[in-house]
């Protein structure tokens, strides 16, 4: 207690900016080492298409692409094929003429194929295994294999929407059109 008091004496006698000087850390300054920069990542590219050249499809499998605005929207339903899978459908959109999205649905017994196809063409992805439920609260656990591009990512699920589906989707975030405002009519 004593020792207190008589710290608390000094630092009135010196001043109380003198004292904080001598208590306060000296600066020590620190020189950040250069961080590599990011590797480049590559354009995605798919059915002659990518993400940075204007597309000059009218058509997808024989079926017409239907233009609303600046989207374009091609579907297939007849039998499409990726790597050997048959799919169930595919579609593929456009915005402004970049592709931005591609949605396609195929069997569960195709996620294979469809992995081997991917990896041989994009390289290895990253694997994560999610919980998929069923609309009867059962769980499975569903692989969702990953692929990174510059400004979008590609997933392929080994559970869709149902059990007898795999999926992938591939979004890019740079040709995504902009989000449209809520409809307020209440």
């Amino acid at each position: 207690m004593r020792y207190s008091l008589l710290v608390a004496v000094a630092a009135l006698a010196v001043g109380p900016s003198a004292y904080a000087q001598k208590s306060a850390p000296k600066r020590t300054d620190t020189k950040v080492a250069p961080q590599p920069a990011p590797a480049s990542l590559s354009v995605f590219s798919f059915l002659g298409d990518d993400t940075e050249t204007p597309t000059q499809r009218t058509e997808l499998n024989g079926s017409k692409c239907t233009a609303t605005g600046t989207q374009l929207d091609c579907m297939d339903f007849r039998d499409p094929k990726i790597g050997g899978a048959d799919l169930k459908w595919m579609q593929l959109t456009y915005n402004n003429g970049l592709l931005y999205r591609v949605l396609a649905s195929t069997w569960t017994n195709r996620y294979s194929a469809l992995l081997d196809a991917f990896t041989a063409k994009y390289g290895t992805p990253r694997i994560e295994v999610k919980k998929w439920q069923a609309k009867s609260g059962a769980t499975f656990d569903n692989s969702v294999a990953t692929w990174t591009f510059k400004g979008g990512e590609l997933e392929l699920s080994s559970l869709g929407t149902d059990l007898d589906s795999a999926l992938f989707t591939f979004v890019s975030t740079i040709n995504s059109p902009p989000r449209e405002k809520p409809k307020i009519d209440f």
